[in-house]
């Protein structure tokens, strides 16, 4: 069915949020200073993208930036694909998302079939390098790994995650409205990424497209940190204000940067997606009434199979768990794989 006005609803907080670790005295002070706001351009097409096996996003010639548009071409809520707080698209042109308690595989034209059953409560998810899908188990306080055939076995057992993102270099970036661990699907160990520090609570990440800066969506009042990285994805100094009044908060619930460097993220008190531009200019891109049109998770199409390549995708969990489309008009900032 197709909409071209939008949903909204809320977004759940978790009953069972990691400790926060012990205060580290050696660690300096975040950076508080906060970038200029003023929109000083809409960026330009980055075409190095990712370094994973398959690099979906690198077809085609680099975007104009200059000419896109600061609202959505169009907005298309679709039939039987099913959604929670993730979704992700696999290479043979399926959309995965929770549906009563299973991940299912759905097509473009609404086939679908069951692939991992009994995963009960998903956060986010993301694909590792190996080819296997690694998903936030809420309900038991996880990371899993899906394989191919839909068999689940563990990442980690005892940290709940919500914003689940994967680098590059394989690891995965794991946020939980307070602190954000840097893991190693191979053998479960989990660093922090980054010192704890006073205000700064992640919920979502997402990287910027020449892979100079993380990006994190604060679990708080609708801001958003920078970490700037190295050559090896490693971070340079600490996380610092980017912008905030990207919503109400606490619950920023997506976070999507497309090939020209824009950010969008989901804010469930405003019901509001947000564009946020490279200088820090705040727009709302689409306000989702009634509530249960609110888009909650967010994943890129590959353009496989019908799906749009230039177009991001949403759970709608108080909805149903329906799906909904918005074509931006530009690709993924973050190469796709596996």
């Amino acid at each position: 069915m197709q909409v071209l006005v939008a949903l909204a609803l809320a977004a759940c907080k978790s009953n069972n949020p990691a400790s926060k670790p012990a205060d580290d005295d050696s660690t300096t002070p975040f950076d508080t200073d906060t970038t200029e706001t003023t929109d000083t351009a809409t960026g330009t097409a980055q075409t190095t993208g990712d370094s994973g096996p398959v690099t979906d996003t690198s077809v085609g010639p680099p975007a104009d930036c200059k000419a896109l548009k600061d609202r959505p071409l169009s907005i298309r809520e679709l039939g039987r694909p099913r959604g929670h707080h993730g979704l992700a698209f696999d290479l043979d042109g399926n959309v995965i998302g929770l549906d009563n308690g299973n991940l299912i595989k759905v097509a473009f034209d609404d086939t679908f079939f069951p692939w991992a059953v009994g995963i009960n409560t998903t956060e986010q998810m993301d694909w590792l390098l190996d080819g296997d899908l690694a998903v936030a188990d809420a309900q038991n306080n996880a990371i899993v790994r899906i394989d191919a055939a839909g068999i689940k076995s563990p990442i980690v057992t005892d940290t709940y995650t919500y914003g689940l993102t994967v680098g590059p270099n394989g690891m995965i970036y794991a946020a939980n409205n307070d602190v954000l661990y840097e893991i190693d699907p191979a053998t479960g160990q989990k660093p922090l990424f980054v010192p704890d520090g006073p205000g700064f609570s992640p919920r979502v990440t997402a990287f910027s497209p020449d892979l100079t800066k993380m990006y994190v969506g604060n679990f708080g009042g609708g801001e958003i940190y920078i970490i700037d990285l190295d050559a090896n994805l490693d971070p340079i100094g600490n996380p610092y204000l980017f912008v905030s009044g990207a919503g109400a908060g606490p619950y920023m619930d997506c976070m999507a940067v497309d090939e020209c460097g824009i950010l969008y993220t989901c804010d469930f008190s405003d019901r509001v997606l947000y564009r946020i531009t490279p200088g820090g200019f705040i727009s709302a891109y689409i306000d989702w009434n009634p509530i249960s049109m609110y888009g909650h998770g967010v994943a890129w199409g590959r353009g496989v199979g019908g799906w749009l390549e230039t177009g991001i995708y949403l759970p709608q969990p108080y909805d149903g768990d329906t799906v909904v489309e918005v074509e931006i008009g530009v690709r993924a900032g973050k190469a796709l794989w596996p």
